[in-house]
C-alpha cells in the first residue's frame, strides 16, 4: 500500500530573501532529486513557472544564479530520460498554488496523509 505524504515548509513574510525565479528553480531541482531518490515512476513534473521550463529546454546559457540551478536540473534529467518538465498555467494548478500560499503563513512544518488539508477545500 502506497502512502502519499506532502510536507510544507515555513517561510517568513515580508521581502523575499530569494528571487521567485530562483525559488521556483530550486523547487524543481528538489522535486527531481526527491523523485530520483525515492525511485518513483514519475514521467511528468508540472510547474507554473514558464521561464524555468523554457530555460531547461533552451540551449542558451547565461551567467546567473538561476542558470546555475538550471544546469543542475539539466544534469539530473540526464539520469531520468523519461522525465519531462512541463508548464501548467497557474489557473490550472490552483491546489498547488493554495498550498504554497498557505505555507507562507506557517511557523512550523506540516504533514498530512490521505485527504487534502482543510484550507484547500
Amino acid at each position: 500500500m502506497m502512502s502519499t505524504q506532502v510536507r510544507g515548509q515555513a517561510m517568513t513574510r515580508g521581502k523575499p530573501r530569494v528571487p521567485p525565479e530562483v525559488a521556483e528553480a530550486k523547487a524543481i531541482l528538489a522535486a527531481i532529486s526527491w523523485v530520483q531518490a525515492t525511485k518513483l515512476p514519475v514521467n511528468v513534473l508540472q510547474t507554473d513557472c514558464k521561464s524555468i521550463v523554457d530555460k531547461v529546454y533552451n540551449a542558451k546559457c547565461h551567467n546567473s544564479v538561476v542558470n546555475d540551478i538550471v544546469l543542475c536540473i539539466k544534469n539530473l534529467l540526464l539520469f531520468s530520460p523519461n522525465l519531462v518538465i512541463v508548464h501548467v498555467p497557474r489557473e490550472l494548478n490552483k491546489i498547488a498554488h493554495v498550498c504554497a500560499r498557505a505555507g507562507l503563513g506557517l511557523d512550523s512544518e506540516r504533514v498530512w496523509n490521505g485527504s487534502l488539508p482543510s484550507f484547500v477545500t
